[in-house]
């Protein structure tokens, strides 16, 4: 049976040397299914040409609001496939519209993207590691780099994973987790708490009220660490998540993009000229 073959655009080859790049983990994961071609913006030029030639089953694109992923919507408005949503990205609303389906790490901001944009597929994948990192004993594992990114959260998976208890800053990614809020040791969310969450407006505070309780209760310390394992293990696992990529992947090979809202502006597509000229010339013929 012929394998599928895959185009996935991001703005670098993925770096297994970066703790913060959680997409290699996927790509070299999904490999073992696919057949799987990174396009970045210096290749990107080649993807034309060679989709012509042999057409990709899907393309996926990676929106992020940086400049190394700029190149990236032109070929998401003339090759519709899966979006990963890497946080919020400034001025490509529009263009989820031409999207197969959205995913996005942070299963909050389901509701919200629906919300905002009616019609549009959206579907929640966490992100993951590939194996619990090298840690020590009774090591604490913080994962509340400031200012926040949207990068997910790999290093507080990772502890996660290994079962160490863990400080996050409470976000979008983190909303959905049971947490302990270490103002008044309360819980946040339904459920057995897995970390203890900062709030970005009394980060300092938080931080130090969260890292002097934790080293001084060595039981509450194992309770968090045991909780935040079993909470990997049911929801954030590397196989985990390649089977529901496998599984949004199948369904997105039979998937159009969504109807538009009425009195949406479609976004144009950098032909507008081009055809003009040639409808001059009587051409019919859609060369683009």
């Amino acid at each position: 049976m012929e394998r599928s073959t895959l185009a996935w655009f991001r703005a670098a080859v993925p770096d297994d040397s970066s703790p913060r790049d959680d997409t290699w983990v996927l790509v070299e994961a999904l490999r073992s299914r696919y057949d799987i071609d990174v396009v970045t913006a210096a290749g990107a030029h080649d993807f034309v040409w060679k989709h012509f030639r042999r057409p990709y089953d899907l393309c996926i694109f990676e929106l992020r609001s940086d400049r190394a992923h700029a190149f990236v919507p032109p070929y998401l408005v003339h090759y519709p496939g899966i979006v990963l949503l890497r946080g919020r990205p400034v001025g490509t609303g529009r263009i989820l519209y031409r999207s197969r389906v959205v995913v996005t790490p942070h299963s909050a901001a389901v509701p919200t993207i629906e919300d905002e944009y009616p019609g549009v597929r959206v579907r929640y994948i966490p992100a993951s590691v590939s194996s619990p990192g090298a840690w020590r004993g009774d090591e604490i594992v913080i994962d509340a780099a400031w200012p926040p990114t949207d990068d997910a959260l790999t290093t507080a998976l990772s502890g996660m994973a290994a079962g160490k208890p863990v400080i996050a800053l409470e976000s979008e990614y983190t909303a959905d987790w049971p947490a302990l809020n270490p103002q008044t040791w309360q819980p946040r969310g339904a459920g057995t708490p897995i970390l203890v969450s900062i709030d970005p407006r009394d980060y300092d505070h938080s931080l130090k009220l969260a890292m002097q309780r934790l080293d001084a209760d060595a039981d509450l310390r194992a309770r968090l660490g045991a909780a935040a394992r079993d909470w990997f293990a049911s929801h954030a696992t590397r196989d985990y998540v390649v089977a529901a990529w496998a599984s949004l992947i199948e369904e997105a090979k039979t998937l159009a993009p969504p109807e538009p809202p009425e009195g949406w502006k479609a976004v144009q597509d950098g032909t507008e000229r081009a055809r003009e000229i040639l409808a001059e010339f009587g051409t019919t013929v859609d060369l683009f």
